[in-house]
C-alpha cells in the first residue's frame, strides 16, 4: 500500500467525514485513515467486498440493502470512478430502533490515468434528526396539511420569479441560480424536493451537466426533473431525456400548463413509489415475482461483465408439512428457510418466486463450488424448525443474459422438478437435454389437437383370453 497523501484525501473528501479509509486497489484491501467510530466489516486489511457487504448486513436499512450490493461491488465501483472521479451516494441506516440518513462520499487517486487508491467516507446527514417511527421514512405520499416542495433551477431572475409567483400559492419553492447550487440544495433536501424545474442554458453548471451529475447518484435521480427551456431543439429534447428527464415545458410560461404537467408528474412519481413500498413479500420480505423480474433485467443489464447464476429452493412435500404442523408453522419455515437462503447468496437478488419456492439470481465470478452448496444445505435442513425437512436446489449456472428473465427462472425450475421424487439426490443443474427434452414433450401435447382433428390416433384393443379355454 502507498502512503497517504493527507493532502490530497482532505481535497477529495473535506474534513466532515468520521470515518474515511482506503481501498488499494491492486489487492482490494481496506486501510483505515481515520477512524472516529469503528465500522461492522472495516477492519483492517478486510478485502473491499466483504468489508462492504457486512457493513450493509449490519448497519444499512433493509430497503436500500439490494441497491447498495449492486452499486458498490468493488467492479462497478472501480467502473464508475474511471468515469466520474468522485460520487455521493444516500441511504437509510438503521441502528437499534432509530433511523438514520446517511451517505458515503466515494473518490479516487490516479496515477499516469490509473485507479491506484479508491478514498471512502462515511457521514450522517442528520445527526440531530432522530425517527423512531418507520412511518415516516416509508410514508412516500406528502403527509395531509404539508406542502410539496418544488426546487427551481433558473439563472434568469425574472423567469426564476415567474415560476415563484405561479407555483407558490400552492407549493413551498426553493430557488437555484445555476445547476451548482441546485445540486447542493438537491443533495440537501432531496428527501422532500418532489420535483425539479431545471434550466437548460446557465453559468457555471448547465441543465446538462446537472442532470448527468445528478443521475450519477441514484436517490438524488429519484427526484423527477421538468426541463424549461426557450429552445425547441429535437436535439436538446432527446439529450435531456436520455439523461434523466421527465418532461418539458417551454418559455414562455403558460401557467396552466406548468401547474398540470408538475400535478402530473407528482402523481405519477407518488404512485410509483407506492407500488415500490409494496414490492415485498409480506411473510419473507423477499421480492415478489413481479418485482424481482424488473430488478433483475435492471441487474443483468447493469453488470454486463459479470457471470450469473439463478438458484431456485423447493421445499418437498410443503402441503405436507402444512397439513401435519398447521399453517403457522409452515409460514415459520418459509421464513426460516427466506433468512438461510439470504445468508448464503451475499450477491443474491431473492423473490419468493411461487409459495414454497424461493430464487436467487446472483453473480460470481467463480465456478459453482457443489460441495460448499451441499453443506450448505445440509446445514440449513438440520437447523430447521421442524424435523427431516428435504429441501431441494435447481441451478441455472452461467445464465444467458440475452433470454427474458422468466425463461431463464424456468431453467432452474426444470432442474429442480428433475429430482422431485429423488430421495437421494438434493441438487441439480439445467441442462440442455432437459430442455430438448421439454421441448419435444410441448411439441407433442402441441401437436396432439392436430392429430386428434386429423383422426391420425389408432386404437388398437387387446384381446382377453380364458387360460383353460383360450
Amino acid at each position: 500500500m502507498r502512503d497517504f497523501d493527507s493532502n490530497r484525501i482532505y481535497e477529495i473528501l473535506g474534513e466532515e467525514f468520521k470515518n474515511i479509509y482506503i481501498v488499494d486497489c491492486e489487492t482490494q484491501q481496506i486501510h483505515a485513515f481515520k477512524e472516529t467510530d469503528v465500522l461492522p466489516g472495516f477492519s483492517a486489511h478486510m478485502l473491499y467486498n466483504d468489508a462492504m457487504n457486512q457493513y450493509i448486513d449490519h448497519c444499512v436499512y433493509e430497503k436500500n440493502r439490494d441497491m447498495l450490493r449492486i452499486a458498490l461491488s468493488f467492479n462497478s465501483l472501480y467502473t464508475r470512478l474511471e468515469n466520474a472521479e468522485h460520487f455521493n451516494i444516500h441511504y437509510q441506516s438503521k441502528t437499534d430502533s432509530e433511523i438514520h440518513f446517511m451517505y458515503t462520499h466515494f473518490g479516487c487517486i490516479k496515477e499516469h490515468d490509473k485507479i491506484t487508491q479508491i478514498v471512502i467516507g462515511f457521514a450522517n446527514e442528520d445527526l440531530d434528526i432522530r425517527r423512531n417511527n418507520l412511518d415516516m421514512i416509508n410514508n412516500v405520499i406528502t403527509p395531509s396539511g404539508l406542502r410539496r416542495k418544488v426546487l427551481i433551477v433558473e439563472d434568469n431572475e425574472l423567469n426564476r420569479e415567474m415560476l415563484k409567483a405561479t407555483l407558490e400559492d400552492e407549493y413551498d419553492v426553493l430557488e437555484a441560480v445555476n445547476g451548482e447550487d441546485g445540486l447542493q440544495i438537491l443533495s440537501q433536501n432531496y428527501k422532500d424536493i418532489s420535483i425539479i424545474l431545471l434550466d437548460v442554458v446557465m453559468p457555471v453548471c448547465d441543465g446538462f451537466e446537472f442532470l448527468t451529475r445528478q443521475k450519477s447518484d441514484s436517490l438524488l435521480a429519484s427526484v423527477p426533473v421538468i426541463v424549461t427551456t426557450g429552445n425547441n431543439s429535437q436535439e436538446d429534447e432527446l439529450k435531456c431525456l436520455g439523461l434523466g428527464a421527465v418532461d418539458f415545458i417551454t418559455k414562455p410560461y403558460n401557467t396552466r400548463i406548468v401547474m398540470s404537467r408538475i400535478d402530473s408528474v407528482i402523481k405519477l412519481r407518488e404512485s410509483s413509489m407506492t407500488l415500490a413500498a409494496i414490492e415485498k413479500d409480506e411473510l419473507t420480505g423477499l421480492y415478489t415475482r413481479q418485482a424481482f423480474y424488473h430488478h433483475a433485467r435492471t441487474l443483468t443489464n447493469f453488470m454486463t461483465d459479470e457471470i450469473f447464476n439463478i438458484v431456485v429452493l423447493d421445499v418437498a412435500d410443503f402441503k405436507l408439512i402444512n397439513g401435519t404442523y398447521g399453517t403457522k408453522k409452515g409460514n415459520e419455515v418459509l421464513i426460516y428457510l427466506a433468512n438461510a437462503f439470504k445468508y448464503y447468496s451475499k450477491n443474491g437478488l431473492l423473490t419468493r418466486y411461487e409459495g414454497d419456492q424461493l430464487l436467487a439470481l446472483f453473480h460470481s465470478k467463480e465456478k459453482i463450488d457443489v460441495d460448499c452448496i451441499e453443506n450448505n444445505l445440509n446445514k440449513i435442513m438440520e437447523e430447521a424448525p421442524i424435523p427431516n425437512i428435504r429441501v431441494k436446489l435447481g441451478i441455472y449456472e452461467n445464465v444467458d443474459t440475452s433470454l427474458q428473465i422468466p425463461i431463464m427462472c424456468d431453467r432452474a425450475l426444470m432442474a429442480v422438478k428433475s429430482i422431485s421424487k429423488d430421495f437421494k439426490q438434493n441438487i441439480a443443474f439445467f441442462t440442455q437435454e432437459m430442455n430438448q427434452k421439454l421441448l419435444a414433450q410441448r411439441q407433442m401435447e402441441n401437436d396432439f389437437k392436430d392429430a386428434i382433428k386429423n383422426r391420425e390416433f389408432v386404437v388398437y384393443f387387446q384381446p382377453k383370453y380364458d387360460v383353460s379355454s383360450e
